[in-house]
C-alpha cells in the first residue's frame, strides 16, 4: 500500500478567504482530480504492462486491474490523498526486498502453469508439484518420466524500484493544482451568484 498526499502550506492562507468548509472543498476536489490521475495511469499500464508474461508465455495476471480497483482518496480541513493497496506497489519509492513469510523459499515462477499461482493453487487443479531432494526448485512429474521446471526457490529477492508505477511528479502536481484551481472557481461563482 502506499498513498501520495496533496497538501500546501497556503491553504492557511486560503482558509482565512474561504473558511473551513472552502478548505475541505478545495481537498476534496484535489484529491479527486489526483484519484482520477492514478486511476487513468493504472488502466493505461494494465493495457500495456505484461512482459513477465509475456516472456513466459503465460496470461497477465491482473494486478494493475486490481491495483486499479483498489485506489481510493480522502480529504480533510488538512489536506488529501490516494492510497493504492497492491502488493509490492511501494517499490514506486525505491526498491524493495522480498523475504518468504508463511514459508521457508519464495517461489519463483518460470513456466506459464505457475504464473500468478501459488504451489497450493496449481496442487488443488490437481497438480503434483514435487522438490527433489536437495533441489532448489519445484517441478511438475509427467507420466512418461520427464519433468516441467515450474519454479525456482529463492531465501529473497530484489524488486528494482519502478517509479513508472505512478505519474511523475510534474503530473501529479498539475492535477493538484487543477483541482485547487477548480474549487477555488466554484467557490468564487457560488459566492458570486450569492450576492447577486
Amino acid at each position: 500500500m502506499i498513498s501520495v498526499t496533496a497538501f500546501t502550506p497556503r491553504l492557511d492562507r486560503l482558509g482565512e478567504m474561504f473558511g473551513l468548509q472552502g478548505v475541505r472543498k478545495m481537498n476534496s476536489r484535489a484529491a479527486a482530480s489526483l484519484f482520477a490521475l492514478a486511476r487513468r495511469h493504472l488502466r493505461d499500464l494494465a493495457s500495456k504492462r505484461h512482459a513477465t508474461a509475456r516472456k513466459l508465455g503465460a496470461e497477465p495476471t491482473g494486478y494493475f486491474e486490481k491495483a486499479y480497483a483498489n485506489t481510493g482518496h480522502e480529504s480533510d480541513e488538512k489536506g488529501g490523498s490516494v492510497t493504492v493497496r497492491a502488493p509490492g506497489f511501494r517499490r514506486v519509492f525505491g526498491d524493495m526486498q522480498v523475504r518468504p513469510v508463511l514459508a521457508k523459499a519464495l517461489t519463483i515462477p518460470v513456466h506459464p502453469l505457475a504464473y500468478g499461482k501459488r504451489v497450493s493453487d496449481l496442487q488443488s487443479d490437481g497438480i503434483k508439484v514435487v522438490r527433489p531432494k536437495g533441489a532448489s526448485y519445484l517441478i511438475k512429474p509427467n507420466k512418461d518420466g520427464s519433468a516441467e521446471l515450474l519454479y525456482i526457490l529463492a531465501r529473497s529477492a530484489l524488486i528494482r524500484q519502478d517509479r513508472s508505477l505512478l505519474p511523475s511528479d510534474g503530473e501529479m502536481r498539475s492535477e493538484v493544482r487543477k483541482g485547487y484551481e477548480n474549487a477555488i472557481q466554484a467557490i468564487l461563482n457560488k459566492q458570486r451568484d450569492g450576492d447577486t
